[in-house]
């Protein structure tokens, strides 16, 4: 069996492709051939670095407006060009530089009909032609390192036709589909769950072996997480033994916490809306209470991540949490962001760790020991917008393994205009499990027999 896919754990390491032990060899000829292609890569890399830093650098002088000019049909160059005067005088204009006896554009009467009915841009022809050097060479060098990766890679379609079964993911497949070409398949079973979100990554961490089969339902969530879950969505959903005897979350009382709330929403009007996410809805109360919450109980970044449904939120819950951490976007939260211009794209590129933040949306496949959620929809008027969904609301209680804690307004959510009845039974069951508080239930790690009630957000810098 092989495992094609981008993540795995200690169990599925060695069922990876690159993990496979295979007699396949590399041949002389192949070899010549990627050392020539390395050659060549270097060349162009070292082609590509000089250009692109011309480019960086790029100032349109009068030497390269006549150069671009004598190249061009238009007839602008010997109408700009000045004459050579061998007898008589040389005319000086100001500054002292040479220029035409008769003045700039002495042959202007031999411009085009064409040129001269319209304006151009020529500095802008020029950077232009520059940027298509640039993309020029760097095509051709992707296409060196293509062909190496292409040499290297002739090992794959070997593997995988020495293989009974392949298990993979959709990115897996998509990725390794020419390889899988000379393989001709028997039998295709596909995995998902219809009442999840849209497919982003597959997740085999819910699935463990029983007997002669597997059985998939399967909760790898804490037991007081999993009825939640069970009552709301997967009725046959059973704990898995490991989920018992986990650690308590640090610095609460309780391992699920919906703390209700009365600050209301507000809009970010910077916001680009083109989709649902995109909503200007952000709440700030819930923003710096997370900040606080966060510091009560020192979890690593690998342990803990904040989500949230809206964009607005998430740019608001970055610029915050920021004030004493290093928040970290993934890849598809970061362009979310740059295309509802939010966020410039540099600024993605420059995320590190430690503490991980994501729109729930995006985070679908993922999961965490500990989940802080901002719910963001606070308001009078009963709207929840999309977060109406019960997908939605699956997605986001399924991300935490051992605790989790949800900031809200649970009136706005209980007598919403859609979605009412899935979130009156989900706050309904919290309600019976004791788990909505008006305060933050927290204890004291070094005293645990210590115990108190956080009413605002500064009260955390007082506990």
């Amino acid at each position: 069996m092989v495992r094609l896919g981008g993540k795995s754990n200690a169990r599925t390491k060695a069922l990876s492709l690159r993990g496979q032990k295979s007699d396949f060899r590399v041949n002389r000829d192949a070899w010549k051939m990627i050392n020539e292609l390395k050659a060549e890569a270097a060349r162009l890399a070292t082609r590509l670095s000089s250009v692109f830093d011309s480019y960086l650098t790029a100032a349109v002088w009068n030497q390269d407006l006549m150069e671009y000019l004598e190249s061009d049909d238009s007839g602008f160059y010997d109408a700009f060009a000045i004459p050579d005067n061998q007898d008589g005088p040389t005319m000086i204009g100001r500054k002292g530089r040479q220029r035409c006896q008769r003045g700039l554009g002495r042959h202007l009467g031999d411009v085009s009909p064409s040129a001269k009915g319209g304006s151009r841009n020529i500095g802008a022809e020029i950077l232009e032609q520059q940027t298509s050097q640039v993309c020029s060479i760097a095509e051709e060098y992707n296409r060196c390192v293509s062909k190496i990766d292409q040499i290297f890679n002739q090992k794959d379609p070997h593997v995988l036709s020495s293989k009974r079964t392949i298990a993979c993911t959709t990115s897996g497949a998509a990725k390794y589909a020419k390889s899988k070409q000379h393989r001709p398949t028997k039998q295709l079973i596909l995995i998902g769950d219809h009442k999840q979100l849209r497919p982003k990554y597959a997740n085999y961490t819910l699935s463990i072996e029983k007997g002669d089969g597997f059985d998939f339902n399967r909760s790898m969530m804490r037991p007081e997480i999993s009825p939640l879950v069970r009552q709301l969505t997967y009725p046959e959903l059973v704990d898995a033994r490991s989920t018992k005897g986990r650690p308590d979350l640090r610095g609460f009382q309780s391992n699920v916490i919906f703390v209700n709330h009365g600050h209301p929403e507000d809009d970010n009007t910077r916001l680009n809306q083109n989709d649902p996410r995109g909503s200007p809805k952000q709440n700030r109360y819930e923003a710096e209470v997370i900040l606080n919450c966060i510091s009560q109980n020192g979890y690593g970044s690998e342990e803990i991540v904040v989500l949230t449904p809206y964009l607005a939120q998430l740019h608001l819950l970055r610029n915050i949490l920021s004030k004493k951490n290093n928040p970290i976007l993934n890849d598809l939260d970061s362009g979310d962001l740059v295309r509802a211009g939010l966020m410039p794209a540099a600024a993605a590129r420059l995320s590190r760790r430690p503490l991980h933040i994501s729109s729930i949306d995006n985070y679908q496949g993922e999961e965490r020991d500990f989940v802080l959620v901002s719910m963001t929809r606070s308001n009078t008027t009963r709207d929840i917008g999309f977060v109406f969904s019960p997908d939605r609301l699956n997605v986001l209680l399924s991300r935490a393994r051992n605790s989790i804690i949800m900031i809200g307004n649970a009136e706005t959510f209980l007598n919403a205009r859609d979605g009412k009845d899935i979130w009156a039974k989900f706050l309904n069951l919290l309600k019976l499990g004791g788990q909505i508080h008006d305060e933050f239930p927290v204890r004291y790690e070094r005293h645990k027999h210590r115990k108190s009630i956080l009413r605002q957000s500064e009260d955390f810098d007082e506990s």
